[in-house]
């Protein structure tokens, strides 16, 4: 096919050569043919518009913008709006839920071996004199005789074979602590506790960061506390959990679960709420209670407050005080180093108090797990010494 040599003009027809900008013939466009240089039409205020125009593409694609609406009058800004907006409070953290514990897997029987024996051999010798008795009766035509024995029999072989194949099962959640016991006998549930699904929300805590302590938490607590030996050690164990928590070593959450105790007589619901201690980070200090802790949590990821502080008095025995009053007196701190004891001991009991002030809920179950714990602790102490 030839190429096009040449290009119609759209206004007047005439050809002309292809990629020119302006008609040799007329001075137009070629393609559109329209007048480059032709003056637009201005309207003029009062006239009339022309009725029945149509105006090409082109000349309707300007559009005039929206008019400004002027307030009357204008707003005078006050002193409010140049102030910052209240501070909102932190949001709290989302729920996490812990699965119950499973059922017991491993069912051993109820009693001791020996207390077994001795149950069978006295049930065996009961039931075999019970079962002559009956027979004796039956033999000698001893109708209410006979039915007197028998009955006694059955129920003292309910009773016993209950007591026999009575077997037991227990099960722990290593994320809540939580235990599920059950006992079960002749295919029938006689008693059980089922702890429910745990709802666990991370514990709110001041924003300030204590200082950098020159002496583990517990020593620096140990030299200021007062009271007998029991509020010491309660001293020297919040102290240590505060500290802690503010270095971010570890992590406070409040617990809430459902445990369900049920027997063929009676069901009750209680709810527990308890304080969960989790490992956060790994820790690098030299202190010896805070080692033990953490040697605790190690092996329960989530322990409660009285559970952990239990297993960390009865391991380090009743000179715990005098434990941590000696190592403190081993560890003197450089020269470069400060050494104003007092202040250290001020700012641990200031972030006590922010805490207590932020979370008072939290701050008192912690303290009287930490209180019961204790006096467990120094309870069975005190009859050991004697």
């Amino acid at each position: 096919m030839p190429e096009e040599q040449s290009q119609i003009c759209a206004h007047c027809g005439a050809e002309n050569p292809p990629g020119l900008l302006l008609c040799l013939a007329c001075g137009r466009d070629p393609i559109s043919g329209r007048d480059l240089f032709a003056v637009p039409d201005i309207p003029v205020p009062g006239e009339l518009p022309l009725s029945g125009r149509t105006l090409p593409s082109y000349d309707l694609a300007i559009t005039l913008p929206d008019p400004i609406q002027v307030p009357d009058p204008l707003p005078i800004p006050s002193l409010e709006d140049f102030t910052a907006p209240p501070a909102q409070p932190h949001p709290p953290p989302p729920l996490v839920y812990r699965v119950p514990p499973s059922q017991p897997k491993d069912m051993s029987s109820l009693l001791p071996p020996l207390s077994r024996w001795i149950v069978g051999l006295l049930g065996l010798a009961a039931l075999t004199f019970l079962g002559l008795g009956t027979v004796g009766s039956i033999v000698t035509l001893n109708l209410p005789n006979s039915i007197c024995l028998g009955s006694l029999w059955l129920a003292i072989a309910i009773v016993w074979l209950g007591i026999m194949l009575a077997r037991r099962g227990e099960s722990r959640s290593r994320a809540t602590g939580a235990h599920r016991r059950i006992v079960r006998t002749l295919g029938q549930r006689l008693f059980e506790i089922t702890p429910g699904a745990a709802k666990e929300q991370r514990a709110q805590l001041p924003a300030r960061q204590i200082p950098t302590l020159i002496q583990p938490a517990s020593q620096l607590i140990y030299l200021g506390s007062t009271g007998d030996r029991a509020n010491q050690l309660t001293q020297v164990l919040l102290g240590t959990l505060c500290a802690m928590v503010a270095e971010g070593h570890i992590e406070l959450a409040i617990q809430t679960y459902d445990v369900l105790t049920a027997s063929p007589l009676r069901r009750s619901l209680e709810t527990i709420k308890r304080t969960a201690i989790s490992q956060r980070t790994l820790y690098v200090g030299v202190g010896y209670l805070e080692r033990l802790m953490l040697e605790r949590l190690r092996r329960a990821p989530s322990a409660g407050v009285r559970d952990l502080v239990s297993d960390v008095l009865h391991q380090v025995g009743v000179d715990l005080l005098d434990r941590i009053a000696v190592e403190g007196s081993e560890a003197t701190p450089s020269r470069e180093e400060a050494t104003d004891l007092d202040a250290q001991v001020a700012a641990l009991r200031e972030y006590c108090d922010e805490l207590k002030a932020i979370n008072p809920d939290l701050y008192q179950l912690v303290t009287q797990e930490l209180q019961e714990a204790v006096k467990g602790f120094t309870r069975v102490a005190g009859r050991r010494s004697r």
